[in-house]
């Protein structure tokens, strides 16, 4: 069920499916003892196409460049611009719906495009890295102002807590995934609308890792380019 990377102009649309939800996002309750259930819940999935890429024209300050050290995190750009965060979104948009998590050759694709969005992430943090370290040079060549100083320091700070922070996302999904893959669907179903473990023990150890992964997404929501995500 792996997604391939190729580019085409892309659009996001919306569609329903159905998310495991715990605690504020969603209510797991234990009805029958033998068989603990997690409710399941309607939310609306992005749908992310492929686009074809195109770079930004260079910046004709400095201000400027540093300003852009977080577009794409903190601001929202046109797909066809948004080289990283655009891919991330696409290959993480499906990761956790019914159809994946109720077949262990889904769950295996899924996973296989989660290691895509972490290779993503990882050049995309490199790169950035990259042109910190370049404008840093360039502040200390033309003795740059204390305001663009003070703007880098500030875009450097936003920008490494939400690497952390989407590390975090992409790999608290691939935990929880795994797990799933590891005890098989044998050991879970879906039923009436819920989501069944057969055993207590399996249910409390997906339930930990679901709610770290809920966690880790509230905390994306608080990206812009990332809050259309459902998982």
């Amino acid at each position: 069920m792996g997604v391939h990377v190729s580019y085409f102009r892309g659009f996001a649309v919306f569609c329903i499916v159905f998310s495991v939800i715990f605690a504020g996002h969603a209510h797991a309750k234990d009805m029958n003892p033998k068989k603990p259930q997690i409710k399941i819940e309607q939310i609306p999935e992005p749908t992310y196409k492929k686009v074809t890429f195109y770079k930004l024209d260079p910046p004709r300050t400095l201000r400027e460049r540093v300003e852009r050290l977080t577009h794409g995190m903190l601001v929202d750009m046109p797909p066809e611009y948004d080289h990283y965060g655009y891919e991330i979104r696409r290959f993480m948009a499906k990761v956790g719906n019914e159809a994946v998590l109720d077949s262990t050759q889904n769950i295996k694709g899924q996973l296989q495009n989660i290691k895509f969005a972490q290779k993503i992430a990882a050049a995309w943090q490199a790169n950035h890295l990259k042109e910190v370290n370049e404008i840093n040079v360039l502040i200390e060549e033309q003795n740059a102002s204390s305001t663009v100083r003070s703007l880098y320091n500030t875009k450097k700070l936003e920008a490494q807590s939400f690497f952390q922070h989407l590390n975090g996302w992409i790999r608290y999904n691939r935990d929880a995934l795994s797990y799933l893959a590891e005890i098989g669907t044998n050991r879970y179903q879906y039923q009436d609308g819920e989501f069944r473990f057969r055993s207590s023990e399996e249910f409390n150890k997906y339930k930990i890792l679901h709610e770290t992964r809920v966690r880790a997404l509230d905390r994306m929501h608080g990206y812009t380019p990332f809050r259309l995500m459902v998982y």
